[in-house]
């Protein structure tokens, strides 16, 4: 194979690994923004309601060591809703403090805040945190993420436009 050739193969296959990471980064940016505006918003015009506990679990990891996991459902007029994170996945678990878990294991209920405008804006009002620094740790990611790329495309973007700016040989 020839030089020009192997080099352009690894030029473009640098090309394709910088766009997929820029992509992850961008949905990375996405997800955590739209966490901490979803947050933000919930914190401004939550309503209160009673979910009824559909499981419980005990997770328990080396790193993190225990936490204590529900999941929960509840009505609006005719519809049920779980939660949902920004990815659109639904039914998923929310992680609480260990006592509000005990009292959730022993009655059936959790006390579920939501978004009247979009009940499937909601989280358990004992969820173990915010989730604020890592929703922040996320976008920061995100946006690292993406740097290579955008320098990438101010290269190319410099690259095209100064082959078009030079003077044509005879």
């Amino acid at each position: 194979m020839s030089a020009p050739r192997q080099k352009k193969r690894s030029s473009v296959l640098v090309d394709v690994i910088l766009i997929g990471v820029f992509l992850v980064g961008l949905a990375l940016v996405v997800v955590a923004t739209r966490e901490i505006i979803n947050d933000r918003t919930l914190a401004q015009g939550e309503v209160p309601v009673e979910a009824r506990v559909t499981e419980t679990r005990k997770v328990i990891s080396r790193k993190a060591g225990e936490s204590y996991q529900v999941r929960y459902a509840f009505q609006v007029g005719t519809q049920t809703y779980s939660y949902k994170d920004e990815t659109g996945r639904t039914d998923l678990w929310s992680t609480i403090s260990q006592d509000a878990w005990v009292i959730a294991r022993r009655t059936g209920v959790i006390e579920v805040t939501y978004l009247p405008t979009d009940p499937w804006v909601n989280h358990a009002v004992a969820r173990s945190s915010d989730g604020l620094f890592g929703n922040i740790a996320g976008l920061i990611v995100g946006l690292l993420c993406m740097v290579p790329g955008l320098l990438w495309a101010v290269s190319a973007i410099r690259r095209g436009s100064s082959r078009k700016t030079l003077p044509a040989s005879n």
